[in-house]
């Protein structure tokens, strides 16, 4: 008897569950049906951060262009229900997101414009340009200098009569580099010097033949070196070539 008395009490409250759980349902559904779908939709708003209304944003502009700004407007904004539509001043809205960018905006009034159904938010700005133009380009200066050459050309063998460097500034590293055949066994003429380098005593006495070059370098802190490079031909006299390096 027990047995069956208990039973039937879980019979019993099972059932009342069930009969509490559809009772909760058919409520919800009326409610429903009741309500209609909007009253549960999230509101419209719209709330514009920036431009701020009556502020004034400065942008940077370049000279060829002063009133015409070369950065780009920035708009922040927050929108709720609706999907966002943005204008600026009298432009068609179109959908946006935040943050949206206008570019080449002009110096002046404007106004923005976000719209999210029935909320909307307008703001007045002012754009001022400020021109930025890049720094100037420093061109290094030249070294100077003149070189001042004579050969004696016999066959296949060219001497070195003069060899001389003039109007330097002042401390000038001067290096002179001889390679190929004749090239006399010293190590590379290498000095600093003002005004003049007499460079022909390193080479006096060296027969030099022909395709052997002389490489003169004149070098300064903050300058552009200048390079002397002479070939030594055949028969003939020796062809020089100037370039800056």
């Amino acid at each position: 008897m027990q047995r069956s008395s208990r039973s039937r009490e879980k019979w019993r409250l099972s059932l009342t569950g069930a009969v509490v759980a559809a009772a909760a349902a058919s409520i919800v559904a009326a409610v429903a049906v009741i309500l209609p779908a909007a009253a549960f939709a999230v509101p419209d708003s719209v709330a514009i951060s920036s431009p701020a209304d009556g502020s004034t944003v400065e942008l940077a502009a370049q000279s060829s262009s002063p009133s015409v700004a070369a950065d780009p407007l920035v708009v922040h904004f927050t929108a709720t229900g609706a999907t966002p539509m943005c204008s600026l001043d009298s432009a068609t809205p179109t959908g946006c997101v935040s943050p949206v960018s206008y570019s080449h905006v002009s110096a002046g009034s404007h106004t923005i414009t976000v719209q999210a159904g029935a909320a909307s938010q307008t703001n007045h700005f002012n754009v001022s340009t400020v021109v930025l133009d890049p720094p100037p380009v420093v061109r290094p200066a030249y070294v100077s200098g003149q070189l001042h050459d004579q050969f004696l050309v016999q066959g296949h063998r060219t001497y070195v009569r003069q060899l001389l460097l003039t109007d330097l500034q002042r401390r000038v590293h001067v290096t002179l580099v001889c390679r190929g055949r004749g090239c006399p066994s010293f190590k590379p003429y290498s000095r600093t010097v003002s005004g003049t380098a007499h460079l022909g005593v390193a080479l006096r006495g060296a027969a030099l033949r022909p395709r052997t070059t002389l490489t003169i370098k004149a070098s300064k802190a903050g300058h552009r070196t200048k390079v002397w490079m002479v070939t030594i031909r055949r028969a003939t006299s020796p062809l020089l070539t100037v370039h800056w390096a």
